[in-house]
């Protein structure tokens, strides 16, 4: 270091090493003060599991399930399970469709809103059906 003008002056080749030796102290010091993280104990929530739908459906079935031995009905809807097909057949009923069942399928639930000996007739009845809008897609299935 150098006095000029009573202003201490330090010489550039010397504040490298000053400043390389600053940052070392601050990064060793930073290093010492971290503490490895501890993971936070999490409350465990445990959900319990749902009764097997199959114990609510085994109930309903009787009600659902029907046989089609031979005959042809005419099909008002088809879905994938049996809960939604009793809540048409049971909103069918309601409205004075007292034939309205279920007949069950490998991969669909047909719902039937009624059942005849012969094509001939169950393709009658279809025709008149599909005058009222709420039964334009209806259509004839024929059990075996």
């Amino acid at each position: 270091m150098v006095a000029n003008n009573n202003l201490k002056y330090i010489e550039p080749s010397k504040t490298k090493d000053l400043k390389a030796d600053k940052l070392k102290e601050n990064v060793t010091s930073v290093e010492k003060k971290q503490e490895p993280l501890k993971p936070k104990a999490i409350k465990e929530i445990t959900i319990p599991k749902k009764e097997e739908k199959k114990a609510d459906q085994s109930k309903k079935s009787d009600a659902v399930t029907s046989t089609a031995k031979g005959g042809y009905h005419i099909i008002a809807a088809s879905v994938t399970n049996r809960t939604d097909a009793q809540e048409i057949v049971d909103r069918l009923k309601a409205k004075g469709y007292s034939n309205a069942t279920c007949i069950v399928g490998k991969s669909r639930v047909r719902v039937s809103l009624m059942s005849f000996t012969s094509d001939a007739e169950a393709n009658k009845k279809l025709s008149q059906l599909k005058r009222n809008s709420n039964f334009k897609d209806a259509w004839v299935y024929t059990s075996k």
